[in-house]
Parts: C-alpha cells; sequence; structure tokens
C-alpha cells in the first residue's frame, strides 16, 4: 500500500479491533492525542516520512489516546513499559513497532527526530528482518 500525505490512518476504535491488529505479525501504531501541539508537527513528519515509501506491506494504524474510553489501549501501553525497558508515552506522537502483539522499538518524538531520523528507522521496520522480545 502506499500512503498519500493527506490521508488519515485507519483509527483503532474498539478493543476487538486492537486485539485484531496485536494478533498481526507486525503492525506500525502512531499513538495521537490531538491536544498536543508537539504530536501534530510529529503526525506531520511520521505521514510525510511514510508517504515517501514505495510499498507498505503492513498495517499502519492511529489510536487517540485522548479518548479517556480506551483503557484497553492504556492498559496495553502500561504493559508494555514494563516489557521494554526505556518506553514511555508523552503525547509526542509515538511511532510503536509491534511484533505479535509486543512493542520491539519506537520513535519518541518524530518532530524533534526529524525527518530523515524517521525515513530511516520506518524502512529499517518495514524492510528489514523482524526482532521479538
Amino acid at each position: 500500500m502506499r500512503y498519500n500525505i493527506e490521508d488519515e490512518f485507519p483509527e483503532v476504535n474498539t478493543p476487538g479491533e486492537f486485539m485484531r491488529l496485536l494478533k498481526q505479525e507486525r503492525v506500525v501504531l502512531y499513538i495521537q492525542v490531538d491536544w498536543s501541539g508537539p504530536e501534530r508537527g510529529s503526525r506531520q513528519v511520521f505521514k510525510k516520512a511514510l508517504s515517501e515509501m514505495a510499498d507498505v506491506n503492513i498495517p499502519v494504524c492511529r489510536i487517540d489516546c485522548f479518548d479517556e474510553s480506551k483503557e484497553y489501549v492504556i492498559d496495553w501501553l502500561l504493559e508494555q513499559r514494563v516489557q521494554y525497558n526505556g518506553f514511555n508515552f508523552h503525547g509526542t506522537g509515538e511511532v510503536l513497532l509491534v511484533v505479535n502483539g509486543n512493542l520491539v522499538e519506537f520513535i519518541a518524538y518524530p518532530a524533534k527526530s526529524g525527518l530523515d531520523a524517521v525515513r530511516e528507522k520506518l524502512n529499517q521496520w518495514l524492510n528489514g528482518p523482524t526482532r521479538t522480545l
């Protein structure tokens, strides 16, 4: 699939959708929080980098964590924090690589990392071997 910079990523809205995504071999999750200026900047960097990819063969979805009813997502994020030392979420538009339901890598603040670094990391994730915890 090829992404257009103007496109919105599919949003995960239900616990069932989230659980189905976690059963995928690999998925990229974007953590969205509309109240955050840094997140909106990161979203544009992430979308630009993704739109430059020739072909994306794994699901890319967004989760709006502003919606406090998504406790199932918050519970999973907290669980990943325990399993992946150094992971935290701050509302800066974190991008997560999930393999078989587990966080294996992340980009903490794409706008701060910059387009080149985000592009390079996405290329590694999308075209490289899968690493599991």
